[in-house]
Formats: C-alpha cells, structure tokens, sequence
C-alpha cells in the first residue's frame, strides 16, 4: 500500500512535467491533481500519520512545480509556439510617432466625421485623427495642428 501512494505520487509528478511538454489543455494537470489526492489517501489508508507527511509533501511539491514551470515553459516546443517573444516594440512606436510628426501643417480631407475622432484622408493615405474641439463633417479640408504621441490632432481649414 505504501508502494502504491508513493507510485502515484511520481505519477503525479510525471504528469506535471509532462503537462510542459505536451498541449493537453490541461487533462495531464487534471490527472496530476488526481494522481496527488489518491496518494494522499492511499497512504492516509495506511496510517493517518503517513497520510499526514504526504499530504504535507504535495502541498510543499504544488509551489515548487509551479515555479519551475514558470521558469522552463518559455523554453519548451510548446512554450516557444504559444509565449510572445520579448520584442523592442517601443521603438516601433518611437518610428510612427517621428513618422506622424512629420505631417504636422499638411492639408487633406475628413473622410469620416470627426466627433472628435474619425479618419482623414492626406495624400491618400488614411490617418486615425481626433479634431482639436469641433465635429467636423466628412468632405471637410483639414490641417494637421499638432502630434501628440500617437495621437494626430486637426482643424477645420
């Protein structure tokens, strides 16, 4: 019987390890969960005493799995197709705000109405564009006035 609680305590953490490896959506950790309660009581059945150090053992095992998973999962097959690479994206922002600054005083047409917000055409381009403080109506000319952040900001000419 004891053969038996400690078995499905190493069942538990092969299921656990193996929850990094394969996409399960979360049967392997289901059947971790399982495998770690039947332990519990298949030793508890033996003697409550025993039932007691491994109830302790998996409550210990449960924070030590998880950091370790935390740790490794990134650097898994699965990990790599499912985490987002750490990218340099605010330089990508630095890039379209520069862009956009760059069009502050040109002229151009409101495609959509701007109450405040709404599309402008320039050079046949389309711009997101917020007006500076009335709707303005679609077919208006248009200044770009300023660039705040990524936020182009326009007047009615």
């Amino acid at each position: 019987m004891i053969l038996g609680a400690i078995l499905l305590f190493i069942a538990a953490a092969v299921f656990m390890a193996a929850e990094l490896f394969l996409p399960s959506h979360g049967v392997l950790a289901i059947g971790a969960a399982g495998c770690a309660v039947a332990s519990v009581v298949t030793a508890y059945m033996k003697s409550p005493m025993l039932g007691l150090i491994f109830g302790v053992a998996v409550v210990l095992m449960v924070p030590v799995v998880i950091y370790w998973a935390v740790r490794l999962y990134p650097k898994t097959p699965v990990g790599k197709r499912v985490m987002l690479e750490a990218s340099s994206s605010a330089a990508g922002f630095e890039q379209e705000t520069e862009q956009l600054s760059q069009l502050v005083g040109k002229r151009g047409n409101a495609m959509t109405m701007l109450r405040p917000a709404g599309t402008v055409e320039l050079d046949g381009q389309r711009i997101d564009a917020v007006s500076e403080a009335e709707i303005i109506y679609p077919g208006t000319a248009v200044e770009i006035i300023r660039v705040d952040g990524m936020k182009v900001i326009v007047k009615a000419v």
